[in-house]
């Protein structure tokens, strides 16, 4: 009899390696043997049948999501977490740690290793979603999405739609894309969800109320998702992000002392734990406060947050400068798309206004709605979005 490795049968039934060694130890594989460390797979042998196929399969994959209910940090030991935890949601917390710490390449390093049917697949979706952002890999992001939309075509259950629309929730707030924010999420309309996800839901829908420039909405959202789990003596990832969009409506707000305030509040949580990717990500629009604080409590970490902000904008702007041109007509209404087309192909201002039959002043308008779209402040930039 031929035989193959667990490597092989991994390529072969398209899974991860690590689901074949899960198979292997279940005794699922007939024929399978051990020599050693390694296995020995019938060349014949098929992927074992997966009970969580089908109809349960697709409720398990989104019942359940590993972030909407945050693990919780001790305070004085922030990595002690880990050991506590089974083998299946300790790969996860540290996937999403080291994003949270900077490091975006374990979640999308776990996307790819496991597959469609894989119990974790929402939560290692969601993970790698934001590390496909920071790093700037818009490929990886397509390759979760057609995933999601699979899925997502089995079933009709709405909140099993609803749980696996998470992912492409988090990117259309990161991108500021209005347009593609689940209408649930619009609505700040979570009764699809268990109430445990609360907090979690509570979070995006701030980050949706600051693409809609209602600040003081956001400071009260993120505020009550931080109230609701604030513990004494633990913290999760998920109170460092709300204490920063606190900080962040206050600045907008013009409260730089209750910013200050706020962010601190952060980085008392966050930084002892390594967290920096909070901070990084909020850097360049609270007006150099992020580093003043960081100069004068946490000066060693100063330097990591700046060159992390660096680093992931300049990923963040090829991110969407792919995302927004792959989504341009949503993006933009039909006029606004029609009007950036013909100022792109060189049109002035007055001929633009003749041809759809707007004044001068009118176009100039839509036009400025449609560079903050696009963050961008110039029209020879058009070109990478419109052709």
């Amino acid at each position: 009899m031929e035989y193959i490795s667990t490597k092989e049968a991994a390529e072969k039934w398209s899974i991860s390696l690590r689901r074949v060694q899960r198979l292997l130890h279940e005794n699922r594989v007939p024929g399978a043997k051990k020599y050693g460390v390694s296995w020995l797979i019938p060349a014949d042998a098929e992927k074992p049948s997966d009970p969580r196929r089908n109809k349960n399969q697709i409720s398990e994959n989104a019942s359940g999501c590993f972030l909407l209910t945050p693990v919780s940090f001790s305070k004085r030991n922030p990595d002690a977490v880990g050991s506590a935890l089974p083998t299946c949601y300790r790969v996860l917390l540290e996937a999403d740690t080291a994003y949270r710490r900077g490091n975006p390449k374990p979640a999308m390093s776990l996307w790819r290793s496991i597959s469609a049917d894989d119990s974790s697949m929402l939560t290692v979706a969601t993970i790698a979603t934001v590390a496909a952002i920071s790093a700037g890999d818009f490929t990886l992001y397509n390759d979760i999405q057609k995933v999601l939309q699979n899925q997502t075509a089995k079933t009709k259950d709405k909140r099993i739609i609803a749980m696996l629309s998470l992912p492409s929730a988090l990117a259309a707030v990161s991108m500021s894309a209005i347009s593609m924010t689940p209408q649930w999420l619009k609505d700040g309309d979570f009764s699809l969800f268990e109430r445990e996800h609360i907090p979690f839901l509570l979070y995006l829908y701030a980050l949706h109320l600051r693409n809609t420039d209602n600040k003081s909405a956001v400071l009260y959202t993120a505020k009550t998702s931080y109230e609701l789990c604030a513990q004494t003596n633990s913290f999760t990832w998920l109170d460092v992000y709300n204490l920063v969009l606190c900080a962040q409506a206050c600045f907008d707000l013009g409260d730089k002392e209750q910013a200050k305030e706020y962010l601190l509040c952060a980085m008392k949580l966050g930084i002892p734990a390594g967290f920096i990717a909070p901070f990084a990500d909020y850097l360049g629009t609270l007006g150099g406060l992020a580093e003043t604080c960081l100069e004068a409590y946490y000066p060693h970490y100063k330097t990591p947050v700046i060159e992390l902000w660096s680093r992931s904008f300049k990923n963040w702007m090829t991110f969407h400068n792919q995302f927004t041109g792959a989504n341009i007509t949503t993006i933009l209404t039909p006029q606004e798309y029609q009007l950036a087309r013909y100022i792109a192909h060189g049109a002035s201002y007055a001929e633009a206004s003749e041809q759809m039959n707007l004044s001068v002043g009118r176009v100039k308008n839509i036009l400025l709605e449609v560079y903050s779209k696009l963050y961008i402040n110039k029209r020879s930039l058009l070109a990478r979005f419109v052709t």
